[in-house]
């Protein structure tokens, strides 16, 4: 996925809008919107792992 729609999706994500307006609006499927949602997840919980 590109880099730009990934950080579309980061920012929707913090600003709290729902996964399915978020995926219309990117033009990113849900399963792509939860792929990011995850590895942002990782991220958080294990800082010092590289998420996939």
């Amino acid at each position: 996925m590109f880099d730009a729609k990934v950080e579309q999706i980061k920012r929707a994500l913090m600003a709290g809008r729902g996964i399915r307006q978020t995926a219309r609006e990117t033009g990113a499927s849900t399963t792509s919107f939860m792929r990011v949602a995850r590895s942002i997840t990782v991220e958080q919980d294990c800082p010092e792992m590289v998420a996939v």
